[in-house]
């Protein structure tokens, strides 16, 4: 649903509870835990993971050109047993891919931020020009010289007796 994603987008995790993401997001590297309950990372968080049944943990960066975006994790709950080597790699590549999409989505997303304001901007400078436009064709009729100055005394626009005037 629209909406969940929407939620999701700036959701705030505890990262005391995760000490693998932690390690992951310091080192930039892979966690890779077989025997979570017993795993010296995760002594603070022990009584969880027990009473989760989590047996194995794979935590992989979402890395790009060293710079870790994100975390991939994985637990494994049940039956002992530690993640196969093929496994990882098609973590590390899922990972991979995953880094990359998130980077250019958030290059879409900075630059699609930055042409609706320039979008704002020029709506705002049309309505402005359009709220001038319907005086001046008063203005141009005027037998008095008349200028349109903005708030730093710069003329915006002079009708033609103003032109006259100054000798324009």
């Amino acid at each position: 649903p629209r909406g969940t994603a929407g939620a999701l987008k700036d959701l705030r995790i505890d990262l005391a509870l995760y000490p693998e993401v932690r390690e992951v997001v310091r080192t930039g590297k892979p966690v890779i835990v077989e025997d979570a309950p017993s795993h010296p990372l995760l002594e603070r968080v022990k009584e969880q993971v027990v009473a989760r049944g989590i047996q194995n943990i794979a935590a992989i960066p979402l890395a790009v050109r060293g710079k870790v975006l994100g975390v991939l994790l994985l637990r494994r709950s049940g039956e002992p047993g530690a993640f196969l080597r093929h496994e990882i790699d098609f973590l590390a590549t899922v990972g991979h891919a995953t880094a990359v999409a998130l980077r250019n989505a958030r290059q879409v997303e900075a630059l699609t931020g930055q042409r609706e304001k320039e979008k704002s901007a020029r709506i705002a400078a049309e309505e402005r020009a359009a709220h001038l436009q319907r005086y001046e064709s008063y203005f141009h009729h005027l037998s008095d010289g008349i200028a349109i100055l903005d708030d730093k005394a710069c003329v915006l626009s002079l009708n033609p007796a103003g032109l006259k005037l100054l000798d324009v």
